[in-house]
């Protein structure tokens, strides 16, 4: 039997995806903080928004984060329908992957944004970061994070040692790991980085101008490599 997608995931758990977001607040808002500093200085004409969810988030993020032109982009069709519903005028809102979308349209955007883990539920993580890059103009910006499986305090010292002594020594599964929903009933597969991982990627595609912050998953507050989730800040040259 095919392993459900994470669109079949998501769409498992839509209707729980506020209270979920709601548990997980204090890390989410940390987030959204640090993209907006990273942001004060910055004039936007366009922005492209991966994995929009509901809407909330970026609806929040454009009371501080302004773009003349906003595009958000959310696969599972009733997530977009509420982020449509919500933004209204303020974004438009498209059902759709990232990969689809740049199958469409070729058009760049001075900001691309990938917030809580959407990397982690692409089938390609490799092939998801080169193409939100290839969507990033010369100059823009590139802000996504990313779950980090060396984080020991949230998922303790034996999971991490264990992470640790398969990637040296090239076993395991390369980080993906079984995700199950709250209710038990369906499960995907996640990958969960780690920063050397990624900042290889990053650096096959191009990239050399990466910045990389770290946050406590439960409590929000800055963190390091062995203690929190990773937020990327790349800037295209």
């Amino acid at each position: 039997m095919k392993k459900p997608s994470a669109i079949d995931y998501y769409s498992s758990i839509a209707s729980s995806f506020r209270s979920i977001s709601d548990s997980r607040s204090r890390y989410l808002n940390s987030v959204d903080d640090l993209v907006c500093a990273q942001l004060s200085a910055t004039k936007l004409d366009s922005w492209l928004d991966v994995g929009t969810g509901d809407g909330h988030r970026l609806h929040k993020l454009m009371n501080t984060v302004v773009a003349n032109n906003v595009i958000g982009i959310e696969p599972v069709e009733s997530l977009a329908l509420e982020a449509r519903n919500l933004l209204g005028t303020r974004a438009k809102v498209i059902k759709t992957s990232l990969e689809d979308y740049r199958s469409l349209s070729y058009r760049n955007f001075q900001l691309v944004t990938a917030l809580w883990n959407i990397i982690g539920h692409s089938e390609h993580p490799e092939q998801f970061l080169s193409t939100a890059y290839e969507a990033v103009e010369k100059g823009g910006h590139l802000l996504f994070d990313a779950n980090n499986r060396y984080n020991v305090r949230y998922y303790g010292f034996l999971s991490v040692l264990k992470n640790l002594i398969f990637d040296v020594l090239g076993l395991g599964q390369k980080g993906r790991f079984l995700l199950t929903s709250p209710s038990g009933k369906i499960s995907t597969i996640v990958y969960i980085a780690n920063p050397f991982e990624v900042r290889s990627m990053l650096r096959s595609i191009g990239a050399t101008n990466i910045r990389v912050l770290y946050v406590d998953y439960t409590s929000g507050a800055r963190a390091n490599l062995f203690t929190g989730q990773m937020l990327f800040h790349v800037i295209r040259e």
